[in-house]
């Protein structure tokens, strides 16, 4: 399902049209509309033309496909998703709402900063089954899934088995939740460890793996059909007109010798197509790796924003203090090559490097890359990637906004840095170099 998405003043919203005349009287729609339901979007209804346009409230949450990207995830990423997806199916219940009009797509799928809690879509006019998109749902978690953790591999797997059976009840996965968060996970852990996995049970998992990602794979394949068609009218032509010339001279060389050349030739030709079509195979089917880069924030002396704590410039895996002066780099100069945001005065004069990667910036110094400890600053407020050269910054539907040169990022606009750009994150300054 399509969604847009545009910003309003402070506000970030996921759009989703409806084509004709919507009853907005109706029970469900009401509903929505009327009461803040746990663990959905906040909703709200335009009407333009003959279309209905249904706003969902993202500021500063994020999608779950772009939060999370190629990291693999443990039972402390996977279990708050599916515990927000079943604690607001029961809420909707309570509220009598369909389950089946929920919006399930993982990019649809909004995360608060942290990753502690889901919120979803709820469209009254949309046409799902429930099951099928908790199914679809466990399909793009499952290759996902960490399987150095035992936690998050008994989780996923215990409710992908509940949403493919027959008589799948929503009870069935709260009770692998319910033992996954207490005693129950202990003890099957403990049982686990003394019994160890069976090759059964391993192979009953690289086996549902392989049934997730083979579909795509091979649509992908099968896009390049045409390549190996001309491949095999080429080869057909090269055995037509040697086949041809071996015929047409049949009365000079020995029959011997016609059928070795021709059974030479039918074999180079087979040998060919064989290592041509593994090559593309291979190509295709292989997934790519992408380099994680982390940002170098360098200075000396604390503290660089008036309002600013023990927290400042804290990455996730350590804090350090800025300067309130031009900072300088440790190592006594800039590296050539290097891009960096150099702050401006309200920025404490502060110099961040931008090794290559993506580079998350916010406040909620756990969850970003650099941190800018100011009320102004959303927890996740944009995204930085440095790629061969270039940069792009992109506002993650922060609720101040991201600017360059002093016009607004929409929200996923993806903005490429040019040098001296101006950057404004909220109301602090950075100069890109």
């Amino acid at each position: 399902m399509r969604g847009d998405y545009k910003r309003d003043l402070n506000h970030n919203y996921l759009i989703f049209e409806e084509e004709g005349e919507v009853d907005t009287a109706s029970y469900e729609v009401r509903m929505i509309l009327m009461n803040s339901i746990s663990g959905l979007l906040p909703c709200s209804i335009q009407k333009i033309d003959n279309r209905t346009l249904f706003y969902y409230e993202i500021t500063s949450r994020q999608p779950l496909e772009a939060m999370y990207g190629e990291k693999k995830l443990g039972r402390d990423e996977i279990y708050p998703i599916l515990k927000s997806l079943v604690d607001t199916i029961r809420v909707m219940q309570a509220y009598l709402l369909d389950p089946g009009h929920l919006v399930l797509e993982p990019e649809h799928i909004y995360m608060e900063a942290g990753g502690q809690r889901a919120y979803f879509s709820f469209i009254p006019v949309h046409r799902g089954d429930a099951r099928e998109g908790m199914r679809d749902l466990m399909e793009y978690l499952l290759p996902k899934i960490d399987h150095q953790d035992p936690d998050a591999v008994r989780i996923g797997y215990g409710i992908y088995h509940c949403v493919t059976e027959d008589n799948f009840q929503l009870e069935q996965i709260e009770k692998e939740l319910f033992a996954s968060a207490g005693g129950q996970m202990e003890e099957s852990s403990g049982e686990a460890e003394a019994t160890g996995s069976t090759e059964e049970e391993d192979y009953e998992k690289e086996e549902i793996l392989r049934q997730i990602c083979r579909e795509p794979q091979e649509e992908e394949f099968q896009e390049n059909r045409e390549g190996i068609r001309t491949a095999a009218v080429v080869t057909g032509g090269i055995l037509t007109i040697g086949g041809g010339f071996l015929v047409w001279n049949y009365r000079y060389i020995p029959w011997s010798y016609l059928a070795a050349g021709f059974g030479g030739l039918l074999a180079l030709a087979g040998i060919a197509g064989l290592i041509w079509y593994r090559r593309r195979k291979k190509e295709l089917l292989s997934p790519g790796e992408e380099t994680e880069g982390k940002p170098e924030i360098l200075s000396d002396n604390p503290i660089p924003y008036p309002d600013a704590g023990p927290e400042a410039g804290k990455t996730g895996r350590q804090s350090r203090e800025f300067s309130g002066e031009e900072t300088s780099l440790l190592t006594g100069k800039e590296q050539a090559g290097n891009h960096c945001l150099r702050g401006k005065d309200n920025s404490g004069g502060t110099l961040i490097r931008l090794d290559e990667g993506v580079i998350l910036v916010g406040k909620m110094a756990e969850a970003v890359d650099y941190c800018i400890p100011l009320s102004t600053v959303s927890r996740i407020h944009c995204k930085l990637e440095v790629t061969r050269g270039a940069c792009l910054i992109q506002d993650l539907n922060s609720k101040n906004g991201t600017y360059v040169n002093g016009r607004l990022l929409e929200s996923r606009e993806k903005y490429p840095l040019q040098e001296h750009d101006e950057v404004r994150i909220a109301d602090v300054t950075f100069y890109y170099e």
